[in-house]
């Protein structure tokens, strides 16, 4: 398609000078999400004439939505990366058209925002006698001779402008830069396109003569080279950037936080925005559940709430009925349960179950005694605890009653080699998530506070036998978990090499909307009228399953810890740790961050030990410790003739 005609559709007629932006759009299921909508919207308040460059597909409903926004629209086979669709735009365009502009902006659409108004930037820029002007400008002090195999002319990073180019009329007709995108090499990898995108074009530019300059110049010299990632809090907050970067949000920590600082972030960047500026941040929730994986998501956002148990830290007014939805199988542990019960508000009802009529009978008698509203039934001895929720009582989910409802149950867990290690994992459940009075007021809240929260569930169990459970979640589930999840017509990203976030225990709190989706499917008797084993059912599954549940209709998942179990936490995992780095280091392994995954892939590849991993433990087993402590002396005296 020819573009000769732009004329734009911005009514500010006398807007000078004029602009034209060239926005790139990728998206693996072809839409155009709310967050690129509103940049675009945002856009054309300071351009004249917005040319969307779509790689891969567009739906038909995102194509009628992008040509209401976008002046003219290109829809290119993705290859080439970003560099290579600003090159068709390019072509796309036309240089004969680019003539008739004084400014070409350079966009993408991996960056959340604005969260200003583009209007302070540009005023600056004009004031400006730059040829290229960005946001902001990164910089490195330390020396490189290459970069991912590219020879750096000057031998080391001096700076990039981050994918907000704005080429001003003096660069935009000069013949050196129509020489560089034309001469541009196909790229297939992210390093080549950051190369020739942006540091090699950078240089190229301030050799050619050209003036460079920034909205917020050299407001990080000094930091670490990738700004956007590692310190965009202060971008956003102290230098009134107005981007954000998406990957932080959703991709693996140990690709963005943990090797240069805590991780702090993407959380800190979203709350700023959230309470600071007039950007929705529903427009990024959305985007992220929609496209990332729950645990990168749960990881980056730091989605761990930590609540006082003595104390309310904002004032309860929340006056709608709660409902309880509860299992009891054991007689014996009626008394205990209720003790936990009154610490709910007195607007609460209780739907209870069990499997014995005299159970029943000492329910009803203990509840009634507390004054406590409830319902109680018998039902099948089938489906553990979870046929409560998903059979007997699923309409309390499903009928719009209730808000909020917490789903738990009795629990002595025989599994362990200790009888104390069941009952610390049930603790850990009740005390986190309706342990005190003030508790729950603190957990209601923060539901309150934060309307995409869908599940809370408890910390992670780690004691004991449930140390190597909990790290090694999908075991045999991943298979049945993926079954239950087509069957329940949920469309999220469940990675079988990511540890899935779930209220393990299968205890938890939930906002009814957040599950109602899952739980109106109606799974039935038949579904849970399977014997139950020590792991790998789809009981087990479900377990799994309520964070994609909650995902897939918009809402995320999170834990939920209190004061008193946190301040234990804390020391067990710096101990834990420390154990760990230590034991690797006597083995040869010094603990960098990375240093560390890198290990423990290597001695559990697929979640499994390596045979000589497990011949290395079993005979450690069966030796004695000063023969065992000799022979490692000479393993490791020959090891490097090897």
């Amino acid at each position: 398609m020819e573009l000769k005609t732009l004329q734009g559709n911005n009514p500010m007629k006398n807007h000078k000078p004029r602009r034209i932006a060239m926005y790139v759009i990728y998206d693996p299921d072809g839409k155009l999400d709310g967050f690129r909508k509103y940049y675009l919207q945002e856009l054309r308040k300071v351009v004249d004439t917005i040319v969307a460059v779509v790689s891969g597909t567009l739906t038909p409903d995102s194509r009628k939505e992008l040509e209401g926004l976008a002046d003219q629209i290109l829809v290119r086979e993705n290859k080439g990366l970003l560099a290579g669709s600003w090159i068709d735009g390019i072509h796309f365009i036309g240089w004969d058209v680019l003539d008739t502009y004084d400014e070409l902006l350079m966009l993408n659409d991996s960056f959340f925002g604005p969260f200003y108004p583009l209007d302070d930037m540009f005023e600056k820029m004009e004031e400006s006698d730059s040829d290229f002007y960005g946001a902001f400008q990164n910089f490195e002090d330390k020396n490189i001779k290459d970069f991912f195999g590219h020879k750096l002319k000057h031998g080391h990073i001096r700076g990039s402008i981050c994918y907000f180019y704005i080429i001003k009329s003096r660069l935009l007709h000069s013949p050196e830069f129509k020489k560089y995108w034309n001469q541009m090499p196909e790229v297939h990898v992210d390093s080549d396109t950051y190369f020739f995108a942006e540091l090699n074009f950078w240089d190229y530019v301030k050799d050619a003569g050209f003036k460079i300059d920034s909205y917020q110049n050299e407001a990080l010299k000094g930091y670490f080279f990738d700004n956007l990632t590692h310190n965009m809090v202060k971008l956003v907050r102290d230098n009134k950037i107005p981007f954000a970067r998406i990957r932080p949000f959703g991709t693996d920590m140990k690709d963005q936080s943990l090797l240069i600082n805590y991780g702090k972030d993407p959380r800190q960047t979203l709350e700023y925005v959230d309470k600071n500026t007039d950007y929705d941040v529903n427009l990024i929730w959305d985007f992220l559940l929609r496209t990332k994986n729950l645990t990168n998501i749960w990881n980056q956002l730091q989605l761990e709430y930590v609540v006082p148990k003595n104390s309310v830290e904002k004032e309860y007014n929340y006056s709608k009925p709660i409902a309880v939805i509860l299992h009891i199988y054991y007689g014996d542990l009626v008394d205990h349960i209720v003790e936990y019960c009154k610490n709910f508000p007195s607007n609460t009802d209780f739907y209870i179950t069990t499997i014995k009529d005299n159970v029943k009978e000492k329910i009803e008698k203990a509840f009634s005694e507390a004054g406590l509203h409830f319902t109680c039934q018998t039902r099948p001895n089938i489906g553990v605890a979870m046929y409560t929720l998903w059979v007997t009582y699923s309409d309390i989910v499903t009928d719009g009653k209730y808000e909020y409802i917490c789903y738990f149950h009795d629990k002595k867990s025989p599994y362990g080699n200790y009888l104390i290690q069941g009952e610390q994992f049930a603790t850990r459940c009740y005390e986190n998530l309706f342990g005190t009075k003030q508790v729950v007021k603190n957990i209601i809240n923060i539901f309150e506070d934060n309307p995409r929260l869908g599940v809370m569930g408890p910390p992670m169990v780690y004691n004991g036998d449930y140390f190597f459970v909990s790290w090694k979640s999908w075991n045999i589930n991943y298979n049945n978990t993926v079954k239950l999840a087509e069957l329940l017509d949920l469309h999220v990203n469940i990675d079988p090499g990511i540890m899935p976030v779930a209220p393990y225990g299968d205890m938890m709190w939930f906002r009814a909307s957040a599950l109602k989706k899952a739980i109106g499917k109606c799974l039935g008797h038949d579904f849970f009228d399977i014997k139950y084993e020590k792991d790998g059912t789809m009981m087990h599954a479900i377990e799994r399953i309520y964070g994609f549940a909650a995902q897939d209709s918009g809402y995320y998942y999170a834990d939920v810890i209190n004061t008193d179990d946190a301040r234990s936490d804390l020391i067990n995992y710096q101990y834990m740790l420390y154990g760990l780095c230590n034991e690797m280091m006597k083995n040869g392994h010094y603990p960098y961050n990375y240093e560390v995954a890198k290990y423990i892939i290597s001695q559990y590849k697929g979640q499994i030990l390596s045979f000589r991993a497990m011949c290395k433990l079993k005979l450690k087993h069966i030796t004695p410790a000063p023969i065992w402590y000799v022979g490692k002396k000479v393993y490791r005296f020959f090891k490097p003739l090897k």
